[in-house]
């Protein structure tokens, strides 16, 4: 069984199990929790970033990098909140069905995401950052291909938010996320 193994290997050619490369700008829009100021409440976000693809179609490695700004002013408390999110994602990328033009991919990791408040109360201004949270991921979308190096990408992942101070039922960020993929590469 090793010999076959080792004869298995070494019949690939080191082009043949080369894998590609993708860079991905990303726009999204998630709908999340603000929990700050009370009471807490859903809001959507908008964020801008860059994702890269490492690997095969059937099974890539993914790592997302966005950021997010986003004001809310309350005139009764005369108070201002902005939230600066920065977000990191690592996960994986399986394309289970594919073709020459449209391919649908699902996608699973982690998100790592801190948020820093710029608070402005009665014209006074203080900066909060909070914690770092890491939560897991799942998702899935269609790719619709652009010639051979370039597509267009539109994806809905759900988030499981720890941070929510809410029932387990709600505790779930939803994003949306439409990007343009340009591989890099010898295939």
């Amino acid at each position: 069984m090793k010999k076959l193994i080792f004869i298995l290997l070494c019949s690939y050619s080191l082009t043949s199990i080369a894998a590609e490369l993708k860079i991905q700008p990303v726009y999204s829009i998630e709908t999340t929790r603000r929990e700050y100021p009370e009471p807490a409440n859903q809001i959507t976000k908008t964020y801008v970033g860059v994702s890269a693809l490492y690997g095969e179609p059937i099974f890539s490695g993914e790592f997302e990098i966005a950021q997010s700004t986003y004001t809310d002013t309350f005139p009764s408390s005369d108070s201002e909140v902005t939230s600066l999110t920065r977000r990191a994602m690592l996960g994986i990328r399986s394309y289970p069905i594919t073709s020459k033009y449209l391919g649908g991919f699902l996608r699973a990791g982690v998100r790592a995401k801190q948020e820093t408040l710029d608070i402005k109360e009665s014209g006074e201004t203080r900066e909060e950052v909070l914690p770092v949270y890491i939560d897991p991921y799942a998702g899935a979308g269609l790719t619709l291909a652009l010639g051979s190096i370039a597509a267009v990408n539109a994806s809905a992942t759900m988030v499981y938010n720890r941070s929510a101070d809410v029932d387990e039922s709600e505790r779930y960020d939803v994003q949306y996320t439409l990007s343009a993929t340009f591989k890099i590469g010898n295939r």
